[in-house]
C-alpha cells in the first residue's frame, strides 16, 4: 500500500484496507495485489488534490456586468468564492500567486477596463489535480 501511495506521489495520507476472510486464500502475491488494487482504486474514485498558495480577489463590476462576468470565469474554470450584492456587485475568487497578473490583466480586457479588482487575503486551498488548471477556485 505505502508503495501504491509512493509511486502515484501521494503525501500526507493514510491508508487503510479491511479485509474480511471470506474462506478463500489469496497468498501472499494475491493480498499484495488486492491491497495494491484497493489503495489505486481509493485514489482514483476520490481524486487528487494539491495544496497551492492562492491570492483572494475582490472584483467589483456593474449589476450589467455580473452574468457576464461569471460566464466567462466559468469559462476559464475559476469558480466563484463568494457574491455580495450592494450598490455594486463584488466577485471573490481565488488564483494561484504565480497568475495574479496575467489574469487581472485579461480580465480587464475582457470588461474593457470597467473593473475593481482588490487584492483579499492569502491562502492555502485545495487544487483538483484531474484538471491542468491556470488559475482555480476555493
Amino acid at each position: 500500500m505505502l508503495e501504491t501511495l509512493q509511486q502515484m506521489q501521494i503525501q500526507n495520507v493514510v491508508a487503510v484496507v479491511t479485509r474480511y476472510f471470506g474462506g478463500i486464500k489469496l497468498g501472499a502475491g494475491g493480498l499484495i495485489r488486492a491491497y495494491r488494487q484497493s489503495v489505486s482504486q481509493a485514489i482514483n474514485e476520490v481524486g487528487r488534490v494539491q495544496g497551492i498558495e492562492q491570492q483572494e480577489l475582490l472584483i467589483k463590476v456593474d449589476y450589467k456586468q455580473f452574468e457576464r462576468l461569471s460566464y466567462w470565469l466559468k469559462q476559464q474554470q475559476i469558480n466563484i468564492s463568494q457574491v455580495n450584492y450592494t450598490q455594486q456587485v463584488t466577485l471573490s475568487i481565488y488564483v494561484n500567486q504565480n497568475h495574479i497578473s496575467k489574469f487581472t490583466q485579461a480580465l480587464k480586457e475582457f470588461l474593457n477596463a470597467q473593473v475593481q479588482i482588490d487584492l483579499g487575503k492569502v491562502q492555502f486551498n485545495e487544487v483538483d489535480l484531474s484538471h491542468d488548471h491556470l488559475e482555480t477556485n476555493h
